[in-house]
């Protein structure tokens, strides 16, 4: 109720807009790329490192020379990838993410596509 008339209010949304990008926020698919399940709405945010990180001689610890982030050399975080830079998810039609098939992933992603600057949230707004 609430949450929703103050994003009418914020962003000028008018009703349908509002549910297309509520619809984007809470549909999710897995992406094949970086193995993470991702909102509609991020599709453009599957992050990575352009460049590998630097370590000095039997150092743990290091940098990413793009920009700068510390790296470890090993890191228990590893099935979760955070990076500079984000380049479109790769969803992975051969996950049961909604338990729906293929062809409905693919519908979501179209009509995620064809909505664009409605629903899709540009990586650096993060």
């Amino acid at each position: 109720g609430l949450w929703v008339a103050q994003s009418r209010k914020a962003k000028n949304y008018v009703a349908r807009d509002l549910f297309w990008r509520i619809w984007s926020l809470t549909h999710f698919l897995n992406c094949s790329e970086c193995g993470l399940p991702f909102p509609l709405a991020e599709m453009e945010h599957c992050t990575y490192h352009p460049q590998q990180p630097k370590f000095g001689d039997g150092d743990g610890c290091g940098i990413y020379p793009c920009c700068g982030q510390p790296a470890v050399r090993f890191d228990l975080s590893a099935g979760i990838r955070r990076g500079c830079r984000a380049k479109r998810h790769t969803p992975d039609v051969r996950s049961r993410a909604l338990g729906s098939g293929a062809s409905a992933q693919a519908r979501l992603v179209d009509v995620a596509l064809s909505l664009g600057d409605l629903v899709l949230i540009p990586f650096d707004a993060r």
